[in-house]
């Protein structure tokens, strides 16, 4: 479903990004690869520094 979302979300150049993953849930979505279609480093990373960074005009890690 994640794939699929992101698929969409890219396709109308809307950036996907996934915040706030640890441990377990960080693991399942390496394994199931989207961390190749999303800056998994950015992870880590919380809802509100993503949008402060939008508001602010910074860009993200969460390029469509």
């Amino acid at each position: 479903m994640l794939h699929d979302l992101h698929d969409e979300l890219a396709t109308r150049r809307v950036g996907f990004c996934i915040v706030g993953a640890h441990g377990q849930l960080r693991d399942l979505l390496q394994s199931d690869g989207l961390a190749e279609k999303t800056d998994s480093a950015d992870w880590i990373r919380t809802l509100d520094s993503v949008l402060n960074e939008g508001e602010a005009g910074e860009r993200s890690g969460c390029d469509p």
